[in-house]
């Protein structure tokens, strides 16, 4: 598929992640979904993280071509990290990588955008 046509496919799903969304937030568990699927079409991978002696590090570690790493904390709309996640995040960009936060179907869009190879 061209990166034009990925895009037109990306803004469709997302459209239709919209159109299901009336009248709900949208749940972390879908930001979750939709976070994988859009990365894995884009030859990447987005593993869910959990550490059990380092707490507050962020939901997925994203793996793209060409050795791009990032880490992506997904929320519920509306939801706000805590302040231990705070802390965390702070560490691993000072440390320089880059971290995002998703909480709502535009932030996603916008991630997805800048990560595309």
């Amino acid at each position: 598929m061209t990166a034009h046509g990925h895009m037109a496919t990306l803004e469709g799903n997302l459209i239709g992640l919209k159109q299901q969304k009336i009248g709900q937030m949208i749940s972390e568990k879908l930001i979750e979904k939709k976070l994988k699927n859009e990365v894995e079409k884009m030859g990447g991978l987005a593993i869910k993280f959990a550490s059990s002696f380092y707490t507050g590090m962020p939901d997925r570690i994203v793996l793209m071509p060409g050795g791009k790493i990032s880490f992506v904390e997904t929320k519920s709309e509306g939801k706000k990290t805590t302040s231990r996640q705070n802390v965390v995040i702070g560490i691993l960009r000072s440390l320089g990588f880059r971290v995002d936060i998703i909480d709502n179907l535009e932030t996603l869009e916008k991630y997805v955008k800048s990560i595309k190879p």
